[in-house]
C-alpha cells in the first residue's frame, strides 16, 4: 500500500510540473488519463508481486494500452456498468502481449525515471491515438450520413402542392385545413406566409398531426407564425404504420372570436420520405442493377 502511494505521489508531482494549468480539452484529457494512471498504480499494488521476471512495457505500447483502457472505461460508463474488479483490463494486457505484473513493474519503473513525464510520454500519445481514431470514425459517420441523405432525396415524393391561399374573411379560414392519406416514413410540410398588419388576431399557430384508424390524434408538431414580414415554415413529422391520416392545419386562428383575419399562404408543399431502411434498400437495389448493367454491357 505504501509503495503504491509513494509511486502515485511521484507521478503526480511530475505531471503537475509538466502540465500547464488551463481548462482546454487537451488538459482535461490529461487530467482524466493521469487519474486513470494513478488508479492503476494504486490498484496493481493488490496484485501479487512475486512473479518471476516481469517485463518493462515501452512507452509507445503503454500509451496504446492506456488508449484501450480509456475506451473500455468510456464504454462501461456509458452503459452504467460498475467496475468492481480490474480483471476487466486483463484481456487488454493480453492483447498487447503483457500481464498485469508487467504493467505494475513498468509503472514502478516509470516513477523512478527522472526525465519521465506522464503527459509527454504516455498521455499525449494516447490522446493523439484517440484523435486519429475519432477522425476515422467521424469520416465513416459522415459517409453514412451522406448515403442516408442521398437515399432520402432519391425516394422522396411530393404528395401535395398549393400555389397560394388568401385569407381575408372568417369563412376563408376553412380553406386552411387539409387531410392526406398517411404512409410510414416521414413528411415535410413547408410554406411561405405573410400576416398583414391589419390582422388583429394575437397569436397564430399552425398544427400538423396524425390520426390513427379510429380517428384518434397521435402526435403533432406546431409552428407559430411571426408578424415581422414574410416568413417561411418548415416542419417535419415521423409516421409509423399505425397512422392513417396526416392533418395539415394551417388555420392558426382561434375557433372563436376571430378578429379581421388577413394573411396569405403560398407555395404549400407536402413531401413524403420513405423510412430510412426502405430508402437505403431501394438505393442499394438501384446501384446493384446499375453495376450489373454496366458489367453486362461493357
Amino acid at each position: 500500500m505504501g509503495y503504491a502511494k509513494q509511486i502515485t505521489q511521484k507521478l503526480r508531482k511530475k505531471s503537475l510540473r509538466h502540465t500547464p494549468h488551463d481548462k482546454s480539452l487537451s488538459h482535461y484529457l490529461i487530467f482524466k488519463f493521469s487519474n486513470l494512471f494513478y488508479l492503476l498504480v494504486f490498484s496493481f499494488s493488490f496484485f501479487t508481486s512475486s512473479c518471476v521476471g516481469p517485463k518493462i512495457v515501452p512507452d509507445d505500447e503503454l500509451a496504446e494500452i492506456f488508449r484501450d483502457i480509456y475506451l473500455t472505461n468510456s464504454y462501461l460508463e456509458s452503459h452504467h456498468f460498475r467496475l468492481d474488479s480490474l480483471s476487466v483490463y486483463e484481456p487488454i494486457f493480453k492483447e498487447h502481449g503483457y500481464t498485469s505484473e508487467d504493467i505494475q513493474y513498468t509503472l514502478g519503473d516509470f516513477a523512478k525515471r527522472k526525465s519521465a513525464s506522464i503527459s509527454a510520454d504516455v498521455v499525449a500519445p494516447a490522446m493523439e491515438m484517440l484523435r486519429e481514431d475519432g477522425a476515422v470514425y467521424v469520416r465513416a459517420l459522415a459517409t453514412q450520413d451522406t448515403v442516408r441523405n442521398m437515399a432520402g432525396r432519391r425516394f422522396r415524393k411530393e404528395v401535395f402542392f398549393l400555389d397560394s391561399i388568401v385569407v381575408r374573411r372568417v369563412a376563408d379560414t376553412a380553406r386552411l385545413t387539409f387531410r392526406l392519406p398517411a404512409e410510414a416514413g416521414s413528411y415535410r410540410v413547408e410554406f411561405g406566409y405573410l400576416v398583414d398588419t391589419i390582422d388583429k388576431n394575437a397569436i397564430l399557430r399552425t398544427d400538423i398531426h396524425l390520426l390513427d384508424a379510429n380517428g384518434r390524434r397521435m402526435n403533432n408538431t406546431a409552428y407559430r407564425l411571426g408578424r415581422s414580414g414574410r416568413g417561411h415554415a418548415n416542419q417535419s413529422i415521423e409516421v409509423d404504420t399505425s397512422a392513417r391520416t396526416l392533418v395539415v392545419d394551417l388555420n392558426g386562428y382561434p375557433n372563436r372570436d376571430i378578429s379581421r383575419p388577413s394573411m396569405r399562404i403560398d407555395s404549400l408543399r407536402v413531401t413524403h420520405y420513405l423510412p430510412e431502411a426502405a430508402a437505403l434498400d431501394s438505393l442499394y437495389g438501384e446501384l446493384y442493377d446499375y453495376f450489373v448493367y454496366r458489367y453486362l454491357h461493357r
